[in-house]
This record gives C-alpha cells, structure tokens and sequence, in this order.
C-alpha cells in the first residue's frame, strides 16, 4: 500500500539506490520500465517539453505495461502503443528514486 503524500522532488533529500526489482521480464526495455522508471506528474525532468504525454505525466502509460505484463498480453508493437517518443525518454533517462518521509517507501 503506497501513502497518498506528494512531496516536491527537491524537498525529498539525497536520491537512494534501489535494491530489488519485483518484476522480473526477459525483454530489458519492459524490465526497465517496471522496475527503473518512477511514474512522473508532468515531465519529470525530460528535455522534450512538447511531448504529449508531458501533460498528464507518465503513470498510465507505466501501468499498461504492468498490466500487459501481468496479464500475458504484451503486444509486439507495444512501443507504438506507448508511443515511440515516451519510450525513448523513459529508457534514455537515468532517473532517481527517494524515500518517502511519510512511509519510507522508495518513490
């Protein structure tokens, strides 16, 4: 169960490693964006400010991977579906993760 508090990336303090990845997929792009890829409201700290999915920010997009995974449904053009420009910004970035002062889950 994850807290509902929203705290400002800066107020979080130092980044933090993570330690184990729950999903476990043989395709490492998936692999990537279920373990390494924190769901953002708004860009995240992308460069490419005109993307689309920038407005709403990255959780349900990372949620239909989950889901596809989950239910044995990936689609071999998953990309297309996730959009080619969202894959490529999630996979090219190396993003940080932190500990919620709250519940101490790593966010």
């Amino acid at each position: 169960m994850n807290c509902k508090e929203w705290f400002h990336e800066g107020c979080l303090g130092e980044p933090v490693e993570l330690d184990e990845e729950p999903h476990h997929n043989p395709n490492p792009s998936i692999n990537k964006l279920l373990n390494a890829v924190p769901i953002c409201r708004g860009s995240g700290g992308v460069e490419n400010r005109l993307a689309d999915w920038h407005v709403v920010g990255s959780g349900r997009r990372l949620k239909k991977v989950e889901q596809w995974v989950t239910d044995g449904t990936l689609p071999d053009d998953w990309k297309t579906h996730l959009g080619l420009d969202f894959v490529k910004d999630m996979l090219d970035t190396e993003w940080a993760f932190y500990q919620c002062p709250s519940c101490e889950l790593i966010i």
